[in-house]
């Protein structure tokens, strides 16, 4: 059987001061370390998302972090125009210099904001994505309403998130290797320990796939289909509104 999960060391959200300095003391290793802990992995489940985003229109990378997701959907539709939307300053700092780096110009801009309350006119966007954010959003219904609210009618909302696989013997394997096994590889190439013990008990708190679709449904869709990845260990949820 799986672990009970643990109270949270930190908090249940960015919202939440200890988790906010958190992401923001990671900030210069995000990407690094994304890399690390999901053996490169991670760049591949974002090109899927993008592959199921195209074409992008008016988009809006909802926790765009340092803007790797951003870049990937400009650099696969040339007629898209991105905001990257994040709550910390320093992720937004890392996406500014990366998107001065690829020459990106007016193509992207950068928000900072929370997510419970986008700044942004309703049906402002066609698309709205987010990867591995969800988990740290601490009203989600509340973002889900929200990105509805920000979309066009018949605009989309794709959602790249971790999943607890439904097979009994992958899950105890995958549960495993983030309860132990993460921690202790991140250990060996980063000092923000409790940077990954949030990442375990944000898992933990995660919802099964079939709960997060409904959720999103509840937000103001009409649809909400989903792909599996990883064993089922990763979800994409594609939702229209």
């Amino acid at each position: 059987m799986a672990r009970a999960a643990s109270g949270p060391t930190l908090g249940t959200s960015t919202r939440d001061e200890p988790v906010a300095k958190m992401f923001a003391d990671l900030a210069p290793e995000y990407d690094r370390m994304n890399a690390v802990i999901t053996f490169g992995l991670a760049q591949s489940w974002r090109r899927e998302l993008v592959r199921r985003a195209l074409p992008a229109g008016r988009c809006l990378d909802f926790g765009c972090g340092t803007g790797d997701l951003t870049e990937a959907i400009l650099g696969g539709d040339p007629q898209a125009r991105v905001t990257g939307f994040d709550l910390t300053r320093t992720m937004l700092q890392g996406a500014r210099a990366r998107f001065a780096l690829a020459a990106l110009g007016p193509r992207a801009r950068l928000a900072q904001g929370d997510g419970e309350r986008l700044p942004f006119a309703s049906g402002t966007f066609d698309t709205v994505v987010s990867s591995f954010v969800m988990r740290n959003v601490g009203d989600r219904a509340a973002a889900y309403r929200e990105v509805a609210r920000a979309l066009r009618p018949g605009g989309r909302f794709l959602q790249l998130e971790l999943a607890k696989p439904e097979n009994p013997i992958v899950r105890e394997a995958y549960l495993l290797y983030f309860r132990e096994g993460m921690p202790r590889l991140a250990g060996l190439f980063s000092r923000q320990h409790e940077s990954f013990q949030y990442l375990v008990e944000s898992l933990d708190r995660w919802p099964q796939p079939a709960e997060v679709a409904e959720e999103i449904r509840a937000g103001g869709f009409s649809r909400v289909e989903q792909a599996h990845m990883l064993f089922g260990g990763v979800a994409i949820q594609v939702a229209v509104k």
